[in-house]
């Protein structure tokens, strides 16, 4: 009797196991199942095909194929998507802008300085910008990725910023007694934190905000930079070609530079040009090869090559335009080389 029990009870137990035992592979291939289809069916997200629209927040999606691996796609995907919202945000620049630029371009040493500090300038960095979403595409292979800047954080840090540019501003000055590379040393660091200023001030612009006024103290200073770029004078080494001094003086003084005819200027330029002429098929080429030196108190602080071509039916005008690309040339060149080497 008791076996008989026991035999059973053996039964049962055997045969619970057995059936725990299907049920869990019925689990496991279920899930199985059940994975495979979502990742065959799951719908794609819809911020892929449209970025969402809310109230304060921009959105931007990143794309990228996966070429390696999932990991590294996502990556570029999200650097894609910052960049896509970057360029949402400078789409929204006025063109107001555009046109104040074309009127100050007169061409006067101030605004040479102004255009190379202002490319100088990297690009600003934003809080509020994250990346909120990826998704990856195993059928196309494509990686994307949802980036979403929020408005008012961003106007906030970018106000925060042109605050600490106007207290550094305010322990700045120009010593108007210091030789001219240290005046232009001082200017420089103004013009290169006002134009961080401006740019700053240009994203509240694009995020449709009030722009930060430059305080009266802040506007005299820019007055001061500006006043030490205008003011700055170039005297021609007297040992130079004459007439070849003459033209190039004339050409540079077209293009902003204050040349005197006095030898004690802020910086002397001294030059060498070897000319090249061609004539062929009635028309004259002038190729002129230039070495020109920046000094200060006949110390030089600068030198460097231009090159220049000119061609006419006349020797003496392939020989002029030759000179005045070079002129052009060189009021270009001088004001970076300053920039660079201050």
């Amino acid at each position: 009797m008791l076996a008989i029990v026991y035999k059973r009870q053996t039964q049962l137990v055997l045969g619970l196991c057995l059936t725990l035992g299907a049920l869990m592979g019925c689990q496991s291939t279920t899930s199985k199942s059940n994975s495979d289809i979502a990742q065959q069916f799951y719908a794609t997200p819809d911020w892929v095909k449209q970025p969402p629209s809310t109230a304060g927040l921009l959105y931007a999606v990143g794309v990228a194929p996966i070429n390696s691996t999932e990991a590294n796609a996502t990556l570029a995907a999200s650097e894609s998507a910052r960049a896509e919202l970057a360029k949402r945000i400078k789409l929204n620049v006025s063109a107001t802008t555009q046109v104040k630029q074309s009127a100050q371009s007169d061409g006067s040493m101030a605004f040479k300085f102004d255009e190379l500090i202002s490319n100088k300038i990297p690009e600003l960095e934003l809080k509020g910008l994250s990346i909120v979403d990826n998704y990856i595409d195993k059928a196309s292979k494509t990686a994307y990725a949802l980036a979403k800047l929020d408005k008012h954080m961003a106007i906030m840090d970018i106000e925060q910023q042109i605050m600490t540019l106007d207290n550094e501003l305010s322990h700045k000055a120009v010593d108007s007694n210091a030789i001219a590379s240290v005046r232009l040393k001082q200017a420089i660091h103004i013009k290169t934190e006002l134009s961080k200023r401006q740019s700053l001030n240009q994203q509240l612009v694009d995020f449709q905000a009030n722009q930060v006024e430059l305080s009266e103290q802040g506007r005299a200073l820019e007055a001061q930079a500006n006043a030490v770029f205008n003011q700055l004078t170039f005297a021609i080494d007297k040992q130079a070609d004459q007439a070849l001094a003459n033209k190039v003086a004339y050409v540079l003084s077209q293009k902003g530079l204050n040349i005197t005819k006095d030898t004690n200027g802020d910086f002397t330029l001294s030059f060498n040009v070897k000319w090249r002429d061609l004539n062929r098929n009635e028309l004259f080429y002038s190729f002129a090869t230039a070495t020109i030196k920046v000094a200060e108190a006949q110390k030089v602080i600068s030198t460097f090559r231009q090159k220049a071509k000119g061609v006419s039916s006349d020797a003496g005008l392939a020989q002029d335009k030759a000179i005045e690309k070079l002129g052009d040339d060189f009021s270009q060149a001088i004001s970076k080389q300053l920039l660079t080497h201050l």
